[in-house]
């Protein structure tokens, strides 16, 4: 059994200002799915925990609100020890899951579906012109990922959470325009 983690940052909502740290966590994804696939015949598992919202030395500084604590004996949604449940159960031998993903917010467990198809167009017998295809392709259903990932932002963060994220991002690009 393999237990990988990565990150809602590169599964489901790449954050700003750190391009390196979404794609290293999409990686692993990735990484996840194709070891799942390599290793079932030998009857390991592989899977995948992302904590989301949890307190660590990274996020602390940097994520509105990550520095304040309930008092002691309060329940901590941001607490890191979020994790370990999760991470022990797909640890047991009697764990039936491989190749997904579980997503860890507080209380709440989410199996993520990402990479999966969506809507699609299609031609036969001869290529599509750019105008054709740019027709087709606007006619598609699609999401938008850019509220999507603002409102799972603003659901994590809380009320002027993102606004204080906005203006951290804003602040440090000023100040360090080469990224």
């Amino acid at each position: 059994m393999i237990i990988n983690t990565a990150s809602g940052s590169g599964l489901t909502q790449p954050l700003p200002l750190q391009s390196n740290y979404p794609a290293s966590k999409a990686a692993v994804g990735a990484l996840t799915i194709v070891h799942a696939l390599e290793l079932s015949r030998l009857g390991v598992r592989v899977n995948c925990v992302s904590p989301s919202m949890i307190r660590t030395r990274t996020s602390i500084d940097v994520v509105p609100g990550f520095r304040d604590r309930p008092p002691e004996g309060e329940w901590d949604p941001r607490d890191p020890m979020r994790i370990a449940p999760v991470a022990a159960y797909l640890a047991t031998a009697g764990c039936p899951m491989t190749g997904q993903f579980l997503l860890v917010r507080g209380g709440t467990v989410t199996l993520l579906r990402n990479w999966s198809r969506g809507s699609e167009v299609k031609r036969d017998g001869r290529p599509w012109t750019v105008s054709e295809l740019a027709a087709a392709l606007e006619a598609l259903a699609r999401p938008d990922v850019m509220a999507e990932l603002m409102a799972t932002l603003e659901e994590g963060l809380g009320p002027g959470g993102l606004a204080q994220l906005q203006s951290y991002g804003n602040t440090f690009l000023a100040e360090n325009p080469s990224g």
